[in-house]
């Protein structure tokens, strides 16, 4: 991943931190005080998602693998899922879905992708 792991001093540890402790500092030192997961957190939570995914043989990433989302557009009489793309980039992310799922209404945009990002 190419990141410069946390000090000692910043973790406050003399000797290695357990991962929990770290991810939870990750977060806090550098992810708006700890509202969101650090790059490292992020990328585990998503490898097991990912993972689970891959997983199990009925879930949508194997049972439809081409599958993408269709823009949320006036296009006659296609009758298919549409959801929704909150800001009109072409992506559909976590937040996009969860909102057309009526799960959380208002959830912020998603920030923009780390260089050096590969997803």
């Amino acid at each position: 991943m190419l990141e410069t792991p946390l000090t000692r001093e910043q973790l406050g540890f003399a000797h290695p931190a357990p991962l929990w402790f770290y991810i939870l500092k990750e977060a806090e030192l550098t992810r708006e005080g700890g509202k969101r997961l650090g790059r490292v957190g992020g990328r585990i939570v998503a490898e097991v998602l990912l993972g689970l995914l891959a997983g199990d043989p009925l879930s949508y990433v194997n049972v439809e693998p081409d599958w993408k989302p269709i823009p949320d557009a006036d296009d006659g009489d296609d009758d298919r899922l549409k959801i929704p793309d909150a800001d009109g980039d072409g992506r559909f992310t976590l937040p996009d879905i969860l909102r057309f799922a009526g799960v959380v209404p208002d959830a912020p945009p998603p920030p923009e992708p780390q260089p050096g990002w590969q997803g």
